[in-house]
C-alpha cells in the first residue's frame, strides 16, 4: 500500500526531529557547564518539541485513517 502525504508533512517531520537532536544537544551541555540560561534554553527546546510532535501525530493519524492524502 502506498500513501501519499503533503510535502508540509515531511517537512513537519523534519523539523521536529531536529528539534528533538537541539533538545539533546541542550541537554549535554547543559549538564556540563550547569548554566541556568542553558537550562532555560532546553526547557524552551523541549516544549517546542513536544507541540510539533502533537501536530505531527495528529496529521499522521489523519492520513493513516484517510481523512487526508492519498492511498494506492
Amino acid at each position: 500500500m502506498n500513501v501519499t502525504v503533503d510535502l508540509s508533512f515531511l517537512i513537519a517531520v523534519k523539523d521536529m526531529r531536529e528539534e528533538q537532536r537541539r533538545f539533546f544537544e541542550l541537554t549535554k551541555e547543559a549538564k556540563a557547564k550547569k548554566l541556568p540560561k542553558l537550562w532555560s534554553l532546553r526547557k524552551s527546546c523541549l516544549d517546542s518539541s513536544r507541540q510539533m510532535e502533537a501536530l505531527v501525530d495528529i496529521r499522521l493519524e489523519q492520513y493513516l485513517n484517510g481523512k487526508e492524502g492519498h492511498r494506492d
